[in-house]
């Protein structure tokens, strides 16, 4: 069974992964909100399901071994952040991931925290014009800024000192 992780631990694992956007974006895929139940009352057993196909359309990765090396590092993490012998997230023969269901309220606190500085970061820049056209359009954020995680503390946080073992990076 899946362990729980709290904000601190759901910030240190993606601090840890900072610089690798795909594994950013399959971490936070665990914290998906509207993947999120109906309001339920705090459960310390309650597993939530992810469907492995869902994941694997929202973060762009076809191969589901090169995704499961990332659920790999994302388990190896929290062993390391946390000294527990289990992971967070585990994959069961149908095709669902569980995440238990406090580290997916975590994580995506985590990520609408993330979304809220980068809508911010975005907001303050200036109009860029579109290649195709020339015209301006809307305010666009700074490349590095999809692949940056900002803690509450203003902190920016989410690139990595773990490898993971592929040829390419989604």
């Amino acid at each position: 069974m899946p362990g729980a992780c709290d904000a601190a631990t759901a910030r240190a694992i993606l601090e840890e992964m900072r610089g690798d956007p795909a594994g950013c974006r399959v971490f936070l895929e665990l914290g998906r909100p509207d993947s999120a139940p109906a309001a339920a009352p705090p459960n310390p057993f309650a597993m939530h399901a992810i469907p492995l196909a869902g994941v694997m359309a929202h973060t762009g990765i076809a191969d589901a071994s090169r995704l499961a090396t990332y659920l790999g590092a994302i388990n190896e993490l929290y062993r390391t952040a946390t000294g527990w012998p289990g992971g967070i997230v585990a994959l069961d023969p149908r095709g669902m991931l569980y995440v238990h269901e406090a580290t997916h309220r975590c994580i995506g606190e985590l990520w609408g925290h993330l979304a809220e500085a980068l809508s911010g970061e975005a907001a303050a820049l200036p109009a860029a014009p579109r290649p195709d056209s020339g015209v301006h359009g809307a305010a666009v954020a700074h490349p590095a800024a999809a692949a940056a995680a900002a803690a509450p503390s203003g902190e920016v946080t989410c690139a990595p000192p773990y490898h993971i073992a592929h040829g390419d990076s989604a």
